[in-house]
């Protein structure tokens, strides 16, 4: 027999002795102390799970773990950790970024927090920034050489950053295997698992370690010894002019990397991860210098040099690290630069240590990585350079250079390394989704002597040198070739803010000049937004910068922003003449491309899209932007014109009809001053819409009907608080606006732009409650997976089983690809075109390897049985539809209401404008969005969005969450009934909720 207890009422179990921690010592007693450990953690866990759910929330740690350390040791305690430390402990172990822990994951935070009190008792001011200090890491513990790590969006354990030489190397392991099992343990999805298999391992034993690896297969690792290497002779990093000689000096760089990565390699893994970078950089650096520096600079640093994005730095990417943050320190401290992003340019674009030495290989392109990090892509070309020469474009993926594949930068800047000047190497690239091998003679980087320099350190130098084209063109060769100090024929942002205050222009002239506005200049001749200039788009930016200084001591010009308006001309006046689409010249003919066009303008209802070439307009000839601007003085607003263009190899002329440009008055805009404003406009669509729409006119400052970067930036800072305004950074808001423009022209449209401030809202928000880790959070919630006009079409939505063993199609567009290829609602996806499709990721990875009017094979299972069909891929279209009857007024409702053609003609030009992804469909998201964009604040405020969930999911009777054209004819018939209703007060209760008659 035996005696069973059932404890009811709470889930846990109470702890009954809690160690003592009132010392150094005793601190360290339960981190060396697996049972005292162990309890620890189980009442940390308890205290942190208020909701008894068995999972810590992010949101709540901080303050529950502070209230438990005040109750276990006192306030003293709770004050030796700060509130920022605890978040960075909590996201080290939330590989997942799910806001959540289990407690298999605690044990890690426990620990991390232990070595924050001990720091804390030590009184070390420059662990302030550690949340590591894992004192069971110490010498002469077990250690495998490897790092384990989660991947997104997958599940179970990834080996990463096999120490070269180490026991996992020597075995066999690779990085990116999956661990199975270490020992007896069964790994599987846990990291908490591993961890605690890896704790009871002794020096020299043989431990084996399963994984998959094209199936099933068993490593036997000698369990090595951690060692502490002790780095000699390092220079000191106490004052500006020490970090200044690590920069010129080759062998310093080396040591110093060498010293802080043995101080920050805690665990002996062979890697570092951010928390250890901080922790080192602070041990090393004098306090002084740190001033200057902020963890999140340090975070910005680690992301950028961590080539292939693992999350780790090995000691090669460590140097890249080191020689980043005395830069940053330094120029800084100077006044030079402003932001750290500045000297993560020069990062990711390959100028990292001491400058390339004259003499040294150059193929004579600047490259970045691609998003998969599978190989490069060439961002600029240097004139008359090798690649240049040899063929090279910008846009092309590079493959391999001299047969070594270039999958990141990092393995790309040691394959240049390794060439000779004057050999010739072969260049595979993709360009327009050709294979292309091309012949490419490495040229050697060289420094150019410039004669007949004028003087330049007078306001008097600076106005004769406007006023003589070649003494103009003599300083621009000088400074350029000053600029260009890794010899690679383009000049980065960085580059051209150091030349022009260290050789352009004299100290006592360019105390009024800052960073920004030489930022602002440099952007607005970067026309390709490549971050370089070539030698040709060199002379103007020089020729501002002269006319910025003049201008600002003679009083005639306050900003660079004065100077680029008075260089573009002054802003088109309301009723000018405008064609609703902006345009670059082309690099390889005179002619316009296309680079956007205003929604619902004249050059969208006319036809013209993004990537059209533009010949000739009313009869004139379009070679570049400046003959545009003069054309479009000469129209008139009604003028009906023709456009010759090229769409693909075709000329093509089409007729538009001249518009007007209008600033629009936008009635309803919620206040935007405080916190509470913004949280507010985040909780109601309409509000956002509305707030969208007052920025966005703002913004808009030509009427064009597009917003560059330019535009929203200035609106942003001029009509936000200081106070909110200063929490997001302009680095933060050109990756806003970036990723939001998914097709690159550097140009918002109305619904982008409203993307946009709904993630610079989020942004605001999210740093005054301390509840998101970057600006890479808001990207996932505004984004997610953007599509434009043109790219493949499957005609069908789906979604995940629980199996993962294929998607479930759950709905399909009439006429789509899928539909004329037979597949029906309920069918099983188990391949498409050869790529198997167990998940969504899988399907939108097999979206990036299939062209539109491919024919590809899908394998699907239907009932018992398979089936293999052919499916003819589509491509995502926006139609163009015409005579839709107004719907501003009730008048219009009536109207609509009662002649059905009226009705079915708002619902095909309200469904064409919501189908946002092109896909034939309508979810919930699309649906309330475009709902709100389309009626007029006066009708918009008579629905709520619960109204409009509830009236699409009656309408969806499958329950497949998203409705095709068919569907949406009774759902606008509804949702105008339920409006008159509302209007004229008849038994309005909820809307469609309060009716219970069925959608016919």
């Amino acid at each position: 027999y035996k005696t069973v207890l059932f404890i009811t009422g709470k889930r846990y179990a109470p702890i009954p002795h809690l160690p003592s921690m009132q010392t150094v010592e005793d601190l360290e007693s339960i981190l060396n102390d697996v049972y005292k450990k162990l309890v620890v953690t189980e009442a940390a866990f308890q205290a942190v799970d208020q909701s008894n759910v068995w999972m810590a929330d992010r949101l709540l740690f901080p303050t529950l773990i502070r209230e438990w350390l005040i109750q276990w040791g006192g306030q003293w305690l709770s004050d030796l950790v700060k509130e920022t430390e605890l978040i960075m402990l909590f996201d080290k172990f939330d590989v997942e970024k799910s806001g959540y822990l289990s407690q298999g994951d605690f044990s890690g935070v426990v620990e991390g927090l232990l070595g924050c009190l001990i720091h804390g008792m030590h009184a070390a001011a420059t662990a302030a920034g550690s949340v590591m200090g894992l004192s069971t890491k110490g010498q002469g513990k077990p250690w495998i050489g490897f790092q384990a790590m989660k991947v997104k969006n997958k599940r179970g354990v990834y080996a990463a950053d096999v120490v070269e030489g180490g026991p996992a190397d020597t075995a066999g392991l690779r990085d990116g295997d999956e661990i199975v099992s270490v020992g007896d343990t069964e790994v599987a999805d846990s990291m908490g698992a591993f961890r605690n298999s890896i704790r009871l391992l002794v020096v020299g034993q043989v431990c084996r370690v399963g994984v998959l690896r094209d199936g099933h297969r068993f490593f036997d690792i000698v369990v090595g010894e951690r060692k502490k290497k002790q780095i000699t002779n390092v220079p000191p990093m106490s004052t500006i002019s020490d970090l200044e000689a690590i920069l010129n000096d080759q062998w310093k760089l080396e040591v110093a990397s060498a010293a802080l990565f043995a101080e920050g390699d805690e665990d002996f893994s062979g890697s570092l991860d951010p928390q250890e970078l901080r922790y080192a950089v602070r041990q090393w650096f004098h306090p002084e210098l740190m001033q200057f520096l902020r963890d999140s600079d340090i975070d910005y640093l680690f992301e950028v040099v961590d080539a292939d994005s693992g999350g780790l730095l090995n000691r090669h990417e460590m140097q890249n690290a080191v020689w980043g943050i005395c830069k940053f320190i330094v120029e800084f401290s100077k006044g030079a630069i402003s932001d750290v992003s500045a000297i993560g340019a020069q990062l990711s674009g390959g100028s990292v240590g001491p400058p390339p030495l004259e003499g040294s290989p150059w193929i004579g392109f600047e490259a970045r990585n691609t998003k998969d990090r599978q190989s490069i892509t060439v961002v600029e070309c240097a004139a008359e350079g090798p690649a240049d020469r040899a063929g090279v474009n910008s846009g092309d993926e590079i493959i391999s250079v001299n047969n070594h594949n270039t999958i990141n930068m990092l393995t790309y800047r040691e394959i240049v390394k390794s060439l000779e000047p004057g050999h010739t190497v072969k260049v595979v690239l993709k360009s327009d989704n050709e294979t292309k091998v091309l012949d490419l003679v490495v040229g050697a980087r060289k420094r150019k002597k410039i004669t007949n320099v004028p003087p330049h350190e007078t306001i008097a130098d600076l106005e004769a040198i406007l006023a003589d084209t070649f003494k103009l063109e003599r300083l621009t060769a000088h400074v350029f070739n000053e600029a260009d100090d890794d010899f690679s024929g383009l000049v980065d942002a960085a580059e051209f803010r150091q030349v022009v205050r260290q050789e352009m222009i004299a100290p006592e002239l360019r105390r009024a000049m800052s960073d920004n506005d030489m930022d602002l200049l440099f952007r607005f001749y970067d026309a390709d937004r490549s971050g370089y200039l070539r030698k040709a788009e060199f002379q103007p930016v020089v020729e501002a910068v002269l006319r910025l200084t003049v201008g600002i001591a003679n009083g005639t010009i306050t900003s660079a922003n004065a100077l680029i308006e008075l260089i573009k001309g002054a802003p088109p006046l309301p009723g000018t003449p405008w064609l609703g689409f902006a345009c670059k010249n082309s690099t390889e003919r005179e002619v316009l491309v296309v680079m956007d066009v205003a929604e619902g303008g004249p050059g969208d209802n006319a036809g013209i899209l993004p990537g059209h070439e533009i010949i000739s307009i009313a009869e004139q000839p379009t070679p570049n932007v400046e003959h545009f601007r003069d054309l479009l003085g000469s129209l008139q607003v009604g003028q009906l014109i023709r456009v010759v263009l090229l769409r693909g190899a075709h000329t093509e002329t089409v007729e538009l009809v001249v518009g007007e440009r209008k600033k629009k008055e936008i009635p309803n805009a919620p206040k935007m001053n405080t916190v509470q404003d913004i949280q507010a406009i985040l909780a109601d669509s309409f509000k956002l819409e509305r707030a969208a729409a007052a920025l966005f006119a703002d913004a808009d400052s030509d009427f064009s009907g597009l917003v560059d970067m330019r535009e929203f930036s200035k609106c942003l800072r001029e009509l936000l608080p200081s106070d909110l305004s200063r929490m997001v950074r302009d680095s933060e808001l050109e990756k806003l606006f970036t990723r939001v423009d998914v097709d690159g022209s550097g140009y918002l449209s109305k619904k982008e732009f409203k993307q946009v401030v709904e993630g610079v809202f989020r942004l605001i928000v999210g740093v005054a409650t301390k509840t998101i880790r970057s600006v890479d959070d808001i990207l996932e919630v505004i984004c997610g997976d953007i599509v434009v006009a043109g790219s493949p079409w499957l005609g069908f939505e789906s979604k995940n089983q629980a199996s993962q063993a294929a998607i479930v199609v759950t709905d399909v567009a009439e006429q789509g690809p899928a539909d004329k290829a037979g597949i029906f609602r309920g069918d099983e996806i188990i391949s498409i075109a050869g790529l198997k499709t167990a998940s969504l990721l899988d399907l939108r990875n097999v979206l990036k390897h299939v062209e539109a009017k491919q024919v590809v094979k899908v394998v699907l299972s239907r009932g018992n049985s398979s089936q293999i069909l052919e499916l003819t891929v589509g491509e995502r279209r926006k139609k163009t539809i015409t005579n839709v009857p107004p719907m501003k007024t009730v008048a219009d409702l009536e109207l609509i209401l009662r002649d059905p053609n009226k009705l079915e003609q708002v619902a095909a030009a309200f469904f064409n404008d919501a189908d946002s992804d092109f896909s034939g469909l309508i979810d919930q998201v699309e649906f309330v969005s475009a709902m709100r964009e389309w009626l007029v604040p006066e009708l918009s405020k008579m629905i709520s969005d619960k109204d409009l969930v509830t009236a699409f999911n009656k309408v969806d009777a499958d329950g497949s969450g998203a409705l095709t054209k068919q569907e949406f004819i009774p759902l606008m018939e509804r949702l105008i009934t339920v409006l008159l209703q509302h209007h004229y007060g008849q038994s309005y209760s909820g809307g469609l909720m309060a009716d219970s008659a069925p959608c016919t």
